[in-house]
């Protein structure tokens, strides 16, 4: 931008404070943490190097508040040499208008997942217990050995009844009411 003599602009109005507290480019972006290449596009005025708006009234507004200038009249100055008011509203030329911006959801539906699973286990349980029953000891197939040992104790043992135990009396049979032969000897 040519410097008129007569036309205060926010980026000289900026450069005059600074050079009257003797500071150089480096001091005041040490103070403001803004770049040393943004506060020299700012000095001369040259906003297109910028980012954008916002960012050019922040930094006027930084850089003034730090040089002890009215942040207002520094952010009236440079709505007047840049013929703009405020921010624009959008334009057919505009990139991102706000109004039209709508923010999605990024990432996994980890709630829909969590319960997917969980109802799947769910079903797996339901089924596994209608499958191998109600769970009883008894009813188990795969008891342990001292399950095992436990149940067969409870329950009956058939007997066979051909042979002969050592414990119980001999009962007679009709065939045993025969008479001995000479051979077999009685117990006295």
């Amino acid at each position: 931008m040519t410097e008129h003599p007569g036309l205060r602009t926010p980026g000289r109005a900026i450069r005059e404070a600074r050079e009257g507290r003797g500071w150089s480019l480096a001091d005041l972006s040490a103070r403001t943490k803004i770049p040393p290449p943004v506060l020299t596009a700012l000095e001369a005025d040259e906003y297109h190097k910028v980012s954008g708006a916002l960012y050019i009234k922040s930094f006027l507004r930084t850089c003034a508040a730090e040089l002890g200038l009215d942040s207002e009249e520094i952010l009236a100055l440079y709505a007047g040499s840049s013929g703009s008011e405020s921010s624009p509203k959008g334009g057919p030329d505009m990139v991102w208008v706000e109004d039209q911006v709508q923010i999605s959801r990024i990432g996994l539906p980890w709630r829909s997942i969590g319960l997917t699973g969980a109802a799947l286990v769910l079903i797996g349980l339901g089924v596994l217990g209608l499958t191998r029953g109600c769970g009883g000891a008894d009813e188990s197939p795969q008891a342990d050995g001292a399950d095992r040992a436990s149940t067969a104790e409870s329950r009956p043992v058939p007997r066979d009844t051909s042979l002969v135990s050592l414990d119980e009396p001999a009962v007679a049979t009709p065939a045993s009411t025969a008479k001995p032969d000479a051979g077999d000897r009685q117990p006295a």
